[in-house]
């Protein structure tokens, strides 16, 4: 996969991403949540830190630092995409760099994350999240099994006999 499928796949899963921001929004413009299910709604939550509210709060310098560190993040990834041969690994890295892309827009374009996936059951619940979430956990999971996978694979050829 070259330039061209990582800008198209990106620019796909962002928008993805950002489509779903704006229909909730849209959707929640008068309510506050929307019960989909028993364990999950659909709730309006805007995320001034990081992942899953760590960082919140008012610091004047907060957004410009987390908009910067987001780009140097997005750098490094597409810096380790070009730089992979495994086309898992690849995939792994456009769902990473897709989740991180959307969320950066949101912050850049409203100082803070709209989030509005919420799961929970009785007492229990899961920090709400967005589909950029979603992008990034599915990434990141990928990146570890693949590095696992690769990893244990290399170990079997070294030690097969001959």
């Amino acid at each position: 996969m070259k330039g061209r499928a990582l800008i198209l796949s990106v620019t796909f899963l962002v928008f993805c991403d950002q489509l779903s921001k704006w229909y909730v929004q849209k959707l929640l413009k008068v309510e506050h949540f929307l019960k989909i299910f028993p364990f999950f709604h659909l709730v309006k939550a805007w995320n001034s830190g990081v992942s899953w509210g760590f960082l919140a709060g008012p610091l004047p310098w907060k957004k410009e630092m987390m908009i910067t560190l987001n780009i140097l993040i997005c750098l490094f990834f597409i810096n380790l995409y070009f730089k992979s041969k495994r086309f898992s690994q690849k995939i792994g890295l456009i769902t990473i760099l897709s989740g991180a892309i959307g969320n950066t827009l949101d912050r850049f374009f409203y100082g803070s994350v709209f989030d509005f996936l919420f799961l929970h059951w009785g007492k229990w619940h899961f920090p709400v999240f967005n589909v950029a979430d979603i992008l990034i956990s599915i990434g990141f999971l990928m990146m570890l099994r693949d590095h696992y996978q690769w990893n244990y694979l290399k170990k079997s050829k070294n030690t097969s006999p001959a």
